[in-house]
């Protein structure tokens, strides 16, 4: 029967990469297997042992080898590899020999006679997005060469991952960079010996930001679904709380509850998810819990109190983390939650440490925040849009309801135009009556019988 002593699922991959990697001891001895969670990624298996023979092939002249599995079935298979990991090698050295040991396994890579310039193809595009620039490439290109893969054997380099093997040339300085980022004891280096490995590599900011780029279009070509910033960083940073093939690298998680700033109690664990619960003092005001000892990431589960007999949850507590999204809590210094104390009996914690003291973990909370903004801002544009969209819409309304108003008064008007000259007509008319009958009067007043009626008529007014 296998004893089991380390299991990973790669879970937030495309289905066809969705592999679970398990080390066991078995009668033989340690061995390592990879297993297809879906039917689909069998075939993603079964091209891990043909790359591995390529890359052989490829890398013969240089101490480089790449670890060679077997199919049984679904199952894919390796030896376990003894020896001295390249990682922890490094990150037990001070800061010159390390970057004298990083220079020197990028100087054995680059020393290859199988290197050739880089042209860009189209499965390369599709994958990583344009790439500007003369760089060095191989014809197939592992670019998950990083140190933590990379097992120091009888003077030899062993390659114990060639799942991200493409049949295409790739830079080999992102191949090498990625080295770079992701590892923690490069983070932990002073600025000089960043800038002289950079340097060995003829690397600079905007290469650094080209690469960046492509090993966010590499996550989301894995992924599948749309990849936060969060997401990336997580991945790349996962060196600062993995669970590693060793017992004794398992997580260790120190934690304290301090009652009116007094020290009341501190526990251990090395599980990622504590379940802390404290029996509190009477008379206690504030209440602190320092979930670590370090910087990191924490998503608290629940925060809840014994109050009365009754379980209830405490809402209104505070943290000292720069940022949160949704229940994940980002904190740049050691991670604290406090509660004014209620008259509980007992408090109750649970919470997980997502990854822990990072060297980069301001500026990477700087970022998540300028993203986070941008992202308020970017709904905020959206929403002004909708209210500028629905305004337009009802001048729009507003325009079309005058231009049928001005339609009816342009009718009236014609209409009135017609009356007017109806009236003329008639006008016309009476005054041509009038001037007749002016002339038929003053015809009048000029005759014998009208001049005698009006001698007449003075006589009479006269008497």
């Amino acid at each position: 029967m296998n004893d089991i002593i380390y299991a990973k699922f790669s879970s937030q991959r495309k289905k066809e990469y969705k592999i679970i990697t398990k080390i066991s001891n078995a009668d033989k001895g340690r061995a390592v297997t990879k297993e297809a969670k879906y039917p689909e990624g069998v075939s993603h298996l079964t091209q891990m042992i043909e790359n591995a023979e390529l890359l052989n092939e490829q890398f013969e002249g240089i101490p480089l080898k790449v670890l060679e599995g077997h199919m049984s079935g679904n199952l894919l298979t390796y030896d376990f590899v003894s020896g001295e990991n390249l990682d922890d090698k490094i990150s037990l050295l001070d800061d010159d020999n390390a970057t004298s040991e990083i220079i020197k396994y990028f100087e054995l890579i680059l020393s290859s006679d199988k290197i050739v310039p880089f042209t860009v193809s189209d499965d390369f595009t599709v994958i990583f997005g344009e790439c500007d620039g003369e760089w060095k490439s191989f014809e197939i290109s592992n670019i998950d060469m990083i140190f933590e893969n990379i097992i120091l054997s009888n003077d030899e380099y062993i390659v114990i991952d060639s799942e991200w093997t493409f049949r295409f040339p790739i830079p080999l300085e992102f191949i090498l960079y990625r080295c770079l980022l992701h590892s923690t004891r490069y983070n932990m280096l002073a600025s000089e010996c960043k800038d002289r490995i950079l340097a060995s590599l003829g690397l600079t900011s905007d290469d650094l930001d080209l690469f960046f780029e492509m090993e966010q279009k590499f996550q989301q070509y894995v992924k599948g679904d749309s990849l936060d910033l969060q997401e990336i960083h997580e991945r790349i940073n996962k060196h600062c709380n993995r669970l590693a093939l060793y017992d004794e690298n398992m997580i260790n998680n120190d934690y304290s509850v301090y009652e009116d700033f007094e020290l009341t109690f501190s526990g251990h664990t090395i599980d990622s998810v504590v379940d802390l619960n404290q029996i509190i003092k009477p008379e206690t005001k504030l209440i602190k819990v320092q979930l670590n000892g370090y910087n990191g990431i924490i998503k608290i589960i629940s925060v809840n109190a014994l109050k009365g007999g009754q379980n209830i949850q405490i809402q209104d507590f505070e943290t000292n983390a720069e940022l949160i999204i949704n229940n994940d809590y980002y904190f740049s210094a050691i991670p604290e939650l406090i509660i004014n104390n209620s008259d509980y009996e007992q408090i109750s914690v649970k919470y997980e440490i997502i990854y822990k003291n990072s060297v980069i973990m301001e500026p990477f909370i700087s970022s998540l925040k300028s993203e986070n903004e941008y992202k308020l801002k970017s709904e905020d544009y959206q929403h002004k849009s909708e209210v500028y969209s629905n305004a337009c819409n009802e001048y729009q309304n507003v325009i079309e309801e005058l231009k049928n108003k001005c339609d009816d008064y342009v009718v009236q008007i014609n209409k009135c135009g017609e009356d007017r000259d109806i009236y003329k007509s008639k006008m016309e008319e009476y005054q041509q009556a009038y001037n007749t009958l002016e002339e038929e009067i003053n015809r009048i007043h000029e005759t014998f019988t009208w001049k005698l009626s009006e001698k007449v008529n003075r006589i009479i007014r006269k008497a």
